[in-house]
Protein backbone atom coordinates (compact mmCIF):
# COMPACT_ATOMS: atom_id res chain seq x y z
CA UNK A 1 0.00 0.00 0.00
CA UNK A 2 1.08 3.56 -0.72
CA UNK A 3 1.75 5.64 2.21
CA UNK A 4 1.02 8.85 0.14
CA UNK A 5 -2.70 7.74 -0.69
CA UNK A 6 -3.38 6.76 2.85
CA UNK A 7 -2.92 10.27 3.75
CA UNK A 8 -3.94 11.49 0.73
CA UNK A 9 -7.44 9.93 1.96
CA UNK A 10 -6.89 11.12 5.50
CA UNK A 11 -6.34 15.24 4.21
CA UNK A 12 -10.12 15.03 3.65
CA UNK A 13 -11.05 14.82 7.29
CA UNK A 14 -8.50 16.96 8.12
CA UNK A 15 -10.29 19.84 6.55
CA UNK A 16 -12.85 19.44 9.63
CA UNK A 17 -9.48 19.35 12.40
CA UNK A 18 -9.59 23.10 11.80
CA UNK A 19 -12.77 24.62 12.99
CA UNK A 20 -12.64 25.00 16.66
CA UNK A 21 -15.40 26.53 19.17
CA UNK A 22 -15.08 29.77 21.01
CA UNK A 23 -17.16 30.80 23.70
CA UNK A 24 -18.87 33.86 23.24
CA UNK A 25 -20.68 35.58 26.49
CA UNK A 26 -23.19 39.03 26.54
CA UNK A 27 -23.51 41.23 29.35
CA UNK A 28 -26.56 39.24 30.95
CA UNK A 29 -23.77 36.04 31.13
CA UNK A 30 -25.50 34.54 28.63
CA UNK A 31 -23.30 32.33 26.85
CA UNK A 32 -23.21 31.18 23.14
CA UNK A 33 -20.83 28.23 21.85
CA UNK A 34 -20.03 28.71 17.95
CA UNK A 35 -18.17 26.89 15.62
CA UNK A 36 -15.38 28.66 14.07
CA UNK A 37 -12.06 28.48 11.04
CA UNK A 38 -9.23 30.35 11.82
CA UNK A 39 -9.96 32.34 8.50
CA UNK A 40 -12.92 33.51 9.08
CA UNK A 41 -13.34 37.07 9.69
CA UNK A 42 -14.93 39.01 13.10
CA UNK A 43 -17.63 40.16 11.43
CA UNK A 44 -18.87 36.76 10.21
CA UNK A 45 -18.52 35.40 13.75
CA UNK A 46 -20.65 38.48 14.78
CA UNK A 47 -23.43 37.69 11.53
CA UNK A 48 -23.58 34.03 13.17
CA UNK A 49 -24.38 35.29 16.68
CA UNK A 50 -26.79 37.32 15.73
CA UNK A 51 -28.65 35.61 12.89
CA UNK A 52 -27.89 38.19 10.41
CA UNK A 53 -30.41 40.02 12.45
CA UNK A 54 -28.13 42.74 13.56
CA UNK A 55 -25.55 44.79 11.86
CA UNK A 56 -21.71 43.59 12.71
CA UNK A 57 -21.04 47.31 13.12
CA UNK A 58 -23.55 47.56 15.72
CA UNK A 59 -21.40 45.37 18.21
CA UNK A 60 -18.10 45.17 19.66
CA UNK A 61 -16.57 41.73 20.47
CA UNK A 62 -13.65 41.89 23.14
CA UNK A 63 -10.75 39.46 23.85
CA UNK A 64 -8.19 39.67 26.58
CA UNK A 65 -9.66 42.99 26.90
CA UNK A 66 -8.49 43.95 23.19
CA UNK A 67 -11.23 44.85 20.52
CA UNK A 68 -11.39 42.89 17.65
CA UNK A 69 -12.05 44.78 14.38
CA UNK A 70 -14.45 43.46 12.24
CA UNK A 71 -11.87 42.78 9.20
CA UNK A 72 -9.54 40.71 11.26
CA UNK A 73 -9.71 36.90 10.67
CA UNK A 74 -9.95 34.60 13.63
CA UNK A 75 -6.38 33.94 13.36
CA UNK A 76 -5.23 37.33 13.20
CA UNK A 77 -7.04 38.12 16.76
CA UNK A 78 -5.04 35.01 18.37
CA UNK A 79 -8.38 33.26 18.96
CA UNK A 80 -7.97 29.04 20.33
CA UNK A 81 -9.92 26.33 20.95
CA UNK A 82 -12.76 27.37 24.03
CA UNK A 83 -11.00 30.89 23.93
CA UNK A 84 -13.78 33.37 25.46
CA UNK A 85 -15.06 36.27 24.12
CA UNK A 86 -17.49 38.86 25.62
CA UNK A 87 -19.94 40.63 23.87
CA UNK A 88 -21.59 44.42 23.69
CA UNK A 89 -23.83 45.63 21.43
CA UNK A 90 -27.19 47.83 21.19
CA UNK A 91 -27.84 51.49 20.81
CA UNK A 92 -24.80 53.23 22.23
CA UNK A 93 -22.78 51.46 20.08
CA UNK A 94 -21.49 53.43 17.10
CA UNK A 95 -20.87 52.12 13.38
Amino acid sequence: MNPFKVSNLCCGNQKNLKFFKIVIENHENERQYIEVDPLEKIREIKQKVFDNKVDPEKSQLYFQMKKLENDWTVKQSGLKDQCKLYLIFGENIRA
